[in-house]
């Protein structure tokens, strides 16, 4: 959702008006904010995410890490997905101080009660690091590359792989990890 359309007033009356004129279940329904989507009027945005979330949409915080506002954002509003950020994951195996941060921002996600999800996940090692960490959801080029729709809906109906890497066994992970990398509650709309 853009900013414009977050900080617009009457955006989540809007969009549920869509919805229900389409016969889509807003509990199916997942709106990605970003922290810099909420800067031009922080009112209106919360009051269209309290909307949405009302009527049972999900909220996901996109590139939390990357903005210059995220804990007073978790701490003002209420997300059900915290999306974090690639720049926090790309240096992971190369620094402790990045592991170490970001294992704090896990562990607050996790006293939060919000599920969390590292983006841009590139590499096995950066994979293992997060399995380490206890992150239970990544998605990014190592899980599976950008595909097409019709590839999507032939691997949902179990014909392939979506993310023929992480299921890999010869791999050498431990135990399986989480992978969100198409939901098929996405909807994409314009207002």
């Amino acid at each position: 959702m853009s900013s414009i359309q977050l900080c617009e007033p009457g955006a989540s009356e809007r969009i549920l008006a869509i919805l229900n004129a389409s016969g889509f279940d807003p509990r199916r329904f997942q709106i990605e904010v970003t922290e810099t989507a909420m800067l031009s009027d922080f009112q209106t945005a919360r009051e269209n995410i309290r909307g949405l979330r009302e009527a049972g949409a999900l909220i996901a915080l996109d590139d939390f890490g990357a903005g210059h506002a995220s804990i007073s954002y978790l701490r003002e509003m209420s997300f059900d997905v915290v999306k974090l950020d690639g720049s926090l994951v790309k240096d992971l195996t190369n620094s402790i101080h990045a592991t170490h941060l970001l294992k704090g921002i896990i562990d607050l996600c996790r006293s939060l009660g919000v599920q969390y999800i590292a983006e841009h996940v590139e590499t096995i090692e950066q994979f293992v690091t997060l399995q380490e960490l206890g992150c239970d959801l990544v998605q990014g080029h190592f899980i599976g590359r950008p595909s097409t729709l019709s590839h999507v809906s032939y691997a949902m109906n179990g014909d392939a792989h979506i993310c023929p890497v992480a299921s890999n066994e010869n791999l050498g992970i431990p135990s399986p990890v989480a992978v969100a990398n198409f939901s098929s509650s996405d909807l994409k709309m314009r207002l």
